[in-house]
């Protein structure tokens, strides 16, 4: 923090649930927030224009930022940009992972904003999180509590940290009155999750919200609007995560083991002996040998199918698993599936998914009165949770 500069007060709060965008038809149980008050040593006050919002998705191989501007019936983004880390972020050094997030924030962003720094929203990578799946036993007119999600995650994690915030939601549309449901939480060490907002203040970062990967998921489909009940897929270059979303708001949440980008690039580097850039530059071009309406396999294509053959087929054996499943879930049957993340932005991504279930395929862009430019559509998927968190700043 810097030195000698007066005393400010700023309070972020760690958002899931109870999200004001959810808050008026939360289910009647008591799923709190838990906010937390952070002094900082700044002379340094808070932009007065609400017009202009920074939202910042933390991966564990870059940073995806969004800052938005409003204009005359329209949310325009001011900047969409990917900014690599140099060195991978990884849970097992805390104190390396936040010097390279202030490292890439100081690369992305001007230090113009040292006086008054934009207001913020932030998300971290699940794997810089602890995700957690558990039951709870019902009783009637016994509601499940915020203490409960603690103790509950507490109990399901080995050398779990004594200062953890956690927040959990229902991974079930309907809770029966009685008997046990499930239930998935989210949780992140307090010291860490204060540590990554200091490290925003320094760069000129406001950050008020501390956001998980699956409300960021719903609100950025709810953001594109897109209603009803979706699966929505961020193909993340560390990890793939699953989000059911009904009416707006998240349910079932998976994780899918060893889909994330990278096994994929990993795998082509190995046989074409090329660096991890190059191997993405020709994915993106040349797909994977499925031949669509508006595009033809190529001889390029189809050696790339045959090269990731293993991880395509790992792949669709995760979907459809995880689709059969999806059908005993009373509500939770999908329509349709959004593509986000680095994954979506592959040719022909959507007809990778849909080899493997049977529903429409969409994948996700920058809504259309965002005014976002030229450009391919699936260029602007990497930016779903980041935009979302946007939206949710200027909606504070």
């Amino acid at each position: 923090m810097p030195d000698g500069l007066g005393e400010t007060t700023s309070t972020w709060t760690f958002v899931c649930w109870n999200d004001s965008v959810y808050r008026e038809s939360a289910p009647k149980m008591s799923t709190a927030a838990l906010p937390l008050s952070i002094s900082k040593s700044s002379r340094r006050r808070t932009a007065p224009s609400a017009a202009t919002m920074v939202g910042v998705d933390i991966g564990c191989h870059s940073a995806k930022i969004v800052q938005l501007e409003k204009g005359f019936a329209t949310v325009r983004p001011r900047v969409c940009r990917v900014v690599p880390h140099e060195v991978p972020l990884t849970p097992d050094d805390p104190l390396r992972c936040l010097d390279e997030i202030e490292r890439t924030l100081r690369r992305a962003w001007s230090s113009r904003n040292c006086w008054c720094p934009l207001p913020a929203a932030c998300i971290l990578s699940m794997n810089l999180m602890t995700f957690r799946t558990f039951e709870l036993p019902l009783a009637e007119g016994s509601p499940v509590t915020s203490q409960d999600w603690q103790n509950s995650f507490v109990s399901e994690t080995e050398a779990m940290s004594s200062g953890m915030i956690v927040e959990g939601w229902p991974t079930q549309t309907a809770l029966p009155a009685r008997g046990n449901s499930s239930f998935a939480a989210l949780g992140i060490d307090e010291s860490f999750a204060s540590a990554i907002v200091d490290r925003f203040w320094k760069c000129g970062l406001d950050c008020q919200v501390l956001d998980g990967l699956p409300f960021a998921m719903a609100r950025a489909v709810t953001g594109a609007g897109i209603e009803g009940t979706v699966a929505v897929i961020d193909w993340g270059y560390s990890t793939m995560t699953l989000t059911v979303v009904v009416d707006n708001r998240p349910y079932f949440t998976r994780v899918f083991r060893d889909c994330e980008l990278r096994s994929l690039t990993s795998v082509v580097m190995r046989s074409l002996q090329l660096e991890a850039p190059q191997c993405q530059q020709l994915m993106t071009a040349y797909g994977f040998g499925q031949s669509t309406r508006d595009f033809e396999a190529t001889e390029m294509s189809a050696m790339l199918a045959e090269i990731a053959a293993p991880y395509l087929n790992r792949l669709s054996d995760e979907l459809r698993r995880t689709w059969q499943f999806l059908q005993q879930l009373t509500g939770q049957t999908p329509a349709r599936v959004i593509l986000m993340g680095g994954g979506a932005t592959l040719k022909s991504s959507a007809s990778i998914v849909s080899s493997a279930i049977r529903v429409p395929i969409e994948v996700w862009s920058l809504p259309h009165n965002s005014n976002s430019g030229g450009g391919p559509e699936s260029a602007s998927a990497p930016f779903g949770p980041a935009f979302a968190l946007a939206r949710l700043t200027r909606n504070k």
